[in-house]
């Protein structure tokens, strides 16, 4: 027993007679009002629908997919919103306003999801140990928020349903600059989606993209060391965007360079060699696998 029970069981004298009959009439009831057309879902840690609930809110939430936590900005009338984080499967207390005998109130509880990558929020239930929602805890739902009232006789649980999509596999697998130079007839297959063709010529160079992939690399010429790596990048990803932010600026970085070089095969000294270097180095690890999609199978 707390709170509203202990006033009603406790005074007798005639003179409260008029604050009784607004707390013990109003008393809250067990009755379940979810304000859904969902059916309720089960979730750890969730408050009962009774008399301890009063002048609490709570948020829960459940939903299917990996395990990981919700952030919510939680606002009570209307104020600063506070951010609570909550775990998929789990309760947390978001506001308790201490009820003292021969004090009333009426609080605005307002939680917002912020609805993470991936995830889909189905459906918010408001449910509370109060009478009719619409004379009492009064709920609105417009997700991604949900609002509604709690005061000395009733409480809230707010219930966030989610799902998980996991997102869509790489569509694309990636080769190494040998394999491009050792099967140049995928280059030129029609509908192959190849950005250019082996007999094309590579920027500003006067050579063929396949000689430029086929030039050695002895002497440590940074403009062919990148320009091998750069071709095995374009012939992978079928046009220059790979979806990994370092290889696509690597991708568009070396273009850039190459299109503004000097005529032949520049031979370019630091700092533009060490540049360079590291978009090359860059798209070797896409290229064999390191990072990306992966290595396509042998």
């Amino acid at each position: 027993m707390r709170r509203t029970d202990l006033l009603c069981n406790r005074h007798t004298g005639i003179g409260l007679i008029a604050l009784l009959a607004i707390a013990c009439t109003d008393s809250p009831t067990s009755v379940v009002r979810p304000v859904s057309d969902r059916p309720l879902l089960a979730v750890t840690g969730k408050p009962p629908l009774d008399q301890t609930l009063q002048g609490e809110a709570w948020i829960c939430k459940d939903g299917t997919g990996t395990a990981t936590n919700f952030d919510f900005a939680v606002s009570i009338d209307g104020g600063a919103a506070t951010t609570v984080s909550v775990a998929l499967g789990t309760c947390v207390r978001v506001a308790d306003f201490t009820v003292t005998p021969g004090q009333q109130f009426l609080h605005t509880v307002s939680a917002t999801e912020t609805v993470p990558a991936n995830w889909t929020l189905n459906s918010a239930i408001v449910e509370s140990n109060a009478g009719n929602p619409s004379a009492t805890y009064q709920p609105v739902i417009n997700l991604p928020n949900a609002t509604a009232r709690i005061s000395h006789d009733w409480g809230v649980v707010f219930t966030f349903d989610n799902t998980f999509t996991p997102p869509p596999p790489p569509s694309f697998c990636t080769a190494t600059l040998g394999f491009w130079k050792n099967h140049p007839e995928l280059w030129d297959a029609a509908g192959d989606n190849k950005p250019f063709l082996t007999t094309d010529t590579f920027f500003n160079s006067g050579q063929s993209y396949l000689t430029i992939l086929s030039s050695p690399s002895a002497g440590g010429n940074a403009y062919i060391i990148l320009a091998k790596q750069y071709i095995a990048a374009v012939l992978n990803t079928g046009g220059g965007a790979s979806g990994v932010a370092s290889v696509d600026a690597a991708i568009a970085g070396a273009a850039a360079y190459f299109a503004g070089a000097p005529a032949g095969i520049p031979n370019p000294v630091d700092p533009t060699r060490a540049q360079l270097l590291g978009w090359a180095s860059t798209l070797d690890q896409f290229n064999n696998g390191a990072i990306g999609p992966g290595h396509c199978p042998d």
